[in-house]
């Protein structure tokens, strides 16, 4: 997480859990989060990462156990 509130993540991302908009199966070097900003604190699992806003909501780039019609893997999603 960088100072201004943005984040960035490096790594495996085949599950989308980078949050980049892509699946690319590992990106080597730091990404930007899509559409994320405002942030207070980040956490990141095996397939899964979270991001928790100043406004309290959480989102979550995760593999997803089915994909379905209109599933936006690879982007962070609110969750609530």
């Amino acid at each position: 997480m960088k100072k201004n509130g943005s984040v960035v993540g490096f790594g495996a991302n085949g599950s989308g859990q980078l949050g980049n908009g892509t699946t690319s199966s590992v990106e080597p070097l730091p990404v930007d989060v899509l559409g994320l900003g405002n942030l207070i604190a980040v956490a990141a699992g095996w397939n899964h990462s979270l991001a928790l806003r100043a406004d309290g909501t959480v989102w979550a780039g995760r593999r997803p156990r089915g994909r379905r019609r209109g599933d936006r893997r690879g982007e962070p999603q609110p969750r609530g």
